[in-house]
């Protein structure tokens, strides 16, 4: 196994988003790679996870979204998959690749969190909705959403589609509450605002 498997796949993931990743992807880029990374790192050290845990984690986060590269819906599984074959080439050991993979697998919107890692990255991997580009961000996911998969939106069907997500939504450790929930709630009225807009034009 390398000494420093994060600095090396970190190298890896970023040759692979410059020359393979689609410049179509507004929403799930490098630098929503690299936030999720910066915040799962945050909530780690504030939990106090062992240094093997910060190590899979970070792992993970590199790698949740290069399945992109391939497919646009089900990227997970071809996220795991170039996870594995990246850490195989490295000797990583097999049973952490096991624990890289589940983690990749625990961002999937709908699959509930079995442990304090996977509620870790689960959160990370959606801290756009307490952050103060939230308003972009959702309009850089609207643009992927009609290129990659032919779905568009009029803006108040889509602005209610996010009041809804919003609503159902919730952070899973109690440091991502308090981290995010005031600009949350502030992200929520101006998505309500601008519906109260659109419904008076």
């Amino acid at each position: 196994m390398e000494k420093n498997i994060v600095q090396l796949a970190a190298n890896y993931t970023d040759l692979l988003f410059k020359e393979q990743m689609s410049s179509k992807l507004l929403y799930h880029d490098e630098a929503h790679t690299q936030s999720v990374r910066e915040v799962a790192l945050l909530l780690a050290k504030h939990y106090k996870v062992t240094p093997l845990e910060l190590e899979v984690l970070e792992l993970a986060t590199l790698f949740h979204d290069l399945g992109y590269i391939k497919v646009y819906t089900g990227h997970e599984d071809i996220s795991q998959d170039i996870a594995a074959d990246f850490l195989n080439k490295h000797h990583y050991p097999t049973s952490l690749i096991k624990q890289v993979q589940a983690l990749i697998g625990a961002t999937r919107i709908q699959q509930p969190p079995t442990n304090l890692l996977e509620e870790i990255i689960k959160d990370a991997d959606l801290n756009n909705v307490g952050q103060k580009k939230y308003l972009r961000t959702i309009t850089n996911l609207r643009t992927e959403l009609d290129t990659f998969l032919n779905q568009q939106f009029q803006d108040i069907a889509w602005y209610k589609a996010n009041i809804k997500f919003l609503d159902s939504h919730s952070f899973f450790t109690e440091k991502a509450q308090e981290l995010f929930r005031e600009k949350k709630k502030s992200n929520r009225k101006k998505v309500r605002k601008l519906i109260r807009q659109l419904e008076l034009d």
